[in-house]
């Protein structure tokens, strides 16, 4: 789990203090934005159904990376925080062999 300074929540009433610019909070949450994009994409391809297994799966992935079921918490994460889990996910499909499959059917 993701327990790093770093890596703590930041609530979007926080937010103010958090940019110098309204640039600046645009393009935090641009980037934000891309990492859950990102995040959703690779759960999505290793666990593509809709079934209940692959349900459990993702949501298992999520409470063990991040320490939540919550797609609307780990909304409120930094991209780089989203990012380092996305590597830790990663990690973990590679390690049970899901990486490798999914690298199999993109390169097809």
């Amino acid at each position: 789990m993701l327990t790093e300074p770093d890596y703590q929540l930041h609530s979007q009433s926080d937010d103010k203090g958090l940019f110098k610019t309204e640039e600046d909070k645009r393009e935090w949450k641009r980037e934000r934005d891309i990492a859950l994009e990102e995040l959703d994409g690779v759960l999505t391809s290793a666990y593509p159904s809709t079934g209940a297994s692959d349900k459990k799966a993702r949501g298992d992935i999520l409470l063990e990376v991040f320490g939540t079921f919550s797609k609307t918490a780990i909304e409120q994460f930094s991209s780089e925080a989203i990012r380092a889990g996305i590597a830790k996910i990663k990690d973990k499909l590679i390690a049970d062999g899901t990486l490798k499959s999914m690298l199999k059917v993109e390169s097809q």
